[in-house]
């Protein structure tokens, strides 16, 4: 049986819809304190909402993460170097002009 890795967006939801059920589950349980029909109905109603809510959010999250962007390289040296320039001619500028002004 060959291994299958699973997509970021698969994990993610299942994490997330994992995490809504037990943390749902056991709010909602240690509230009513007690394990009846009515309890567990009620929790029923509280973690199918929330599954789905969690686990959107964890697909959407695993499909940004399957699909990065791509950057292209910037040689950052070069864009410092260069705003420095602009920056110095722009002075340059406004002192000669302030010079010829007479002030």
């Amino acid at each position: 049986m060959a291994k299958k890795k699973l997509p970021y967006r698969h994990r993610l939801a299942a994490l997330f819809m994992s995490f809504a059920i037990l943390i749902m589950g056991t709010a909602s349980l240690t509230r009513t304190m007690s394990l009846d029909y009515y309890s567990v109905l009620n929790t029923l109603l509280k973690i199918i909402p929330s599954c789905i809510i969690m686990g959107m959010l964890g697909r959407v999250m695993g499909m940004i993460l399957d699909q990065p962007r791509k950057r292209s390289k910037v040689d950052y040296g070069n864009l410092f170097v260069n705003e420095l320039m602009k920056n110095t001619q722009t002075e340059d500028t406004t002192s000669e002009k302030a010079i010829a002004e007479g002030i």
